[in-house]
């Protein structure tokens, strides 16, 4: 935003598919919810963080209708009330479905590319297949010695999907985002000494890694009883209670022209994935949702694309051993499910990954400024120099991964132990959490300076995940030690 960058970048998006847009079919169709640290990421872009707003709903109050099998309705108008804390009191984000959300970041990218004089490029339907360092002859002392590759920077291999033309491009910088399967992280490893990719990555159990989802598509403000008088509103989440199994509406937005979106979150080995034909999957659930008109509810086609559609399990929280390095002289930074991966329990996925951006952004421009103010950054007379001549991007990179390092590890454990038990997979567990949830707040707001709130509330502020994490051990230690404080006192009064 706000202009040509005062150094002459040219950067290139590269999109394995085409642009999302708003459709009525499942798969990848889900909301996010747009916190404060994801806000404070997208602020960067002056018109971006007011269309998102404007596009969403408030995640406050936070208003939930609970659909029994009975057929009776329960509405809570703001369920977040109870867990307000004044320690880490929940700030308002937006809810805004997924495809409505790349919208706008496709529309700002195409704004900037138009006034950016060639700086931007963004190219869809192209596949990033190789990432490897350059070619460089040494002797047998390791010295670099002549008819090696003099260029330093690594080999990116870019396929069109629709061609299968390859080409090879030298980039000063890598952003790896390109998910949990990342090419870009299993490059950095390799340059970085791991032969293979899994020990360059680190593995945390989760309760919530059992876990798995698909989504129904269902048409915009779908009927949810028989006589039609009542409708599923954007603004509103809903949960639809069944015999075996419930369907989940998150909000979508403030269009009620957009389609709901259905979501059933069961253990993995649960038999509903076991159904195989769309008759099949229409019994199970007319027979699980007696009281809900699914014919007038589901989207054409919709059923069709659940039954044909891919069992997604919840990854277990996994992080590389760095988030940035080289390859080569290339610099390569991390970022998203690249970086970090999880499952949603506590809707940081989205966020976490605009933070990392959002850190990145500023480490380019502190270094930028750096270059300039030392000389590197002489003018070319068209008002700026490549990247190369005033940044070192491997510095870069470098510098990312020490800023974001304990945050990211602070993040994977908090997702181990924030919320994995509120999907029903363990009745008992399920309890014990609500409880505590309920608990841990009240012993924050009773005393503020001693008990942090929990963790399901502090991530949804501005706070760094390692401060978040911090206070959490010391106040599990400080329970811990009135827990025990209490057991002592009790079996000493025995005693006596």
């Amino acid at each position: 935003g706000g202009g040509r960058p005062p150094i002459a970048a040219r950067v290139t998006l590269v999109e394995s598919s085409a642009p999302p847009t708003a459709s009525l079919s499942g798969g990848r169709s889900f909301s996010y919810l747009i916190g404060p640290r994801g806000a404070a990421a997208l602020d960067r872009v002056p018109a971006l963080l007011p269309a998102i707003r404007a596009t969403g709903v408030p995640s406050r109050p936070l208003a939930i209708t609970s659909l029994a099998a009975d057929g009776s309705v329960t509405v809570n108008s703001d369920m977040g009330k109870s867990l307000q804390s004044r320690t880490a009191a929940m700030q308002p984000g937006s809810w805004l479905h997924r495809n409505a959300f790349m919208r706008l970041l496709y529309e700002q990218l195409d704004a900037a590319a138009a006034v950016g004089g060639g700086h931007l490029t963004v190219r869809t339907d192209t596949a990033c297949v190789g990432l490897a360092p350059p070619v460089v002859l040494t002797d047998d002392d390791g010295v670099p010695v002549g008819g090696g590759d003099t260029d330093r920077r690594a080999l990116l291999t870019l396929r069109n999907k629709h061609t299968g033309e390859e080409e090879v491009v030298r980039p000063d910088l890598v952003i790896g985002a390109d998910g949990v399967r990342s090419l870009v992280r299993n490059a950095l490893g390799g340059a970085l000494g791991y032969g293979d990719p899994a020990d360059f990555t680190r593995h945390y159990p989760s309760p919530a890694a059992k876990v798995a989802y698909r989504t129904l598509a269902l048409l915009p403000c779908p009927p949810l009883n028989a006589d039609g008088s009542m409708t599923a509103e954007p603004h509103m989440m809903y949960v639809c209670r069944g015999k075996a199994f419930n369907l989940g509406l998150l909000c979508v937005g403030s269009d009620p022209t957009l389609p709901r979106i259905g979501t059933v979150t069961r253990l993995a080995a649960d038999p509903i994935w076991q159904l195989r034909t769309v008759d099949e999957y229409w019994a199970a659930f007319e027979d699980n949702f007696p009281h809900l008109p699914l014919r007038q509810m589901v989207a054409p086609g919709a059923m069709e694309a659940f039954a044909a559609g891919t069992t997604v399990s919840f990854p277990t929280p996994t992080m590389p051993e760095a988030l940035g390095g080289g390859v080569g002289a290339t610099g390569v930074a991390l970022v998203g499910d690249a970086a970090h991966t999880f499952p949603p329990d506590l809707g940081q996925g989205v966020n976490a990954a605009l933070e990392d951006v959002g850190i990145l952004v500023d480490l380019l421009a502190e270094h930028a400024a750096a270059g300039r103010s030392s000389g590197d950054g002489g003018g070319d007379g068209g008002g700026g120099t490549t990247p190369s001549q005033a940044v070192d991007p491997t510095a870069v990179a470098a510098a990312y991964h020490a800023a974001r390092r304990d945050d990211v590890a602070a993040l994977i454990r908090l997702m181990q132990v924030g919320a994995p038990y509120q999907y029903g997979q363990d009745k008992v567990r399920q309890a014990l959490w609500g409880v505590s949830l309920l608990g841990r707040v009240k012993l924050a707001n009773a005393a503020p300076g001693v008990f942090a709130a929990p963790i399901f509330t502090a991530v949804n502020t501005t706070d760094g995940y390692a401060a978040i994490w911090r206070r959490e051990r010391e106040t599990r230690r400080r329970v811990m030690g009135g827990v025990l404080a209490v057991a002592a006192a009790v079996v000493a009064a025995i005693v006596r």
